[in-house]
């Protein structure tokens, strides 16, 4: 197992090169990626894109696909309770279940682009 930033990182190298489709599969390049290493499971999703990608780090396979409001610019993985985030463009942050694929919340409160999530 790879430890500390350097081996998330590494992975992170990885999982864009080889787990990640090619640009034409997203429609383009992936833009964001959010990575669970412990439970190895990842989100992505492309530029300008209104979708994200739940993906299985071993075995690679796509699991989950999630329409969003618009244009994706950031997204953050909480796996544990599996649950994530994902805004963009249109200011509109979606609080996503990755079991059900449902949006369990919808966050409208930014009158402009969203550049940046986190969550713990």
């Amino acid at each position: 197992s790879q430890g500390g930033a350097g081996g998330a990182a590494a992975a992170a190298k990885v999982c864009v090169r080889e787990l990640l489709p090619p640009t034409s599969a997203l429609g383009a390049p992936p833009c964001c990626l959010a990575a669970d290493l412990a439970h190895r499971v990842a989100l992505s999703g492309a530029v300008g894109g209104d979708s994200v990608q739940l993906w299985d780090l071993d075995g690679g396979a796509r699991l989950r696909d999630f329409r969003l409001g618009g244009p994706l610019h950031c997204m953050a993985l909480n796996w544990t309770f599996r649950i994530a985030l994902a805004a963009g463009g249109t200011g509109l942050v979606q609080l996503l279940d990755l079991e059900s694929g449902a949006t369990i919340l919808e966050f409208p409160g930014h009158c402009d682009t969203v550049t940046c999530l986190a969550m713990s």
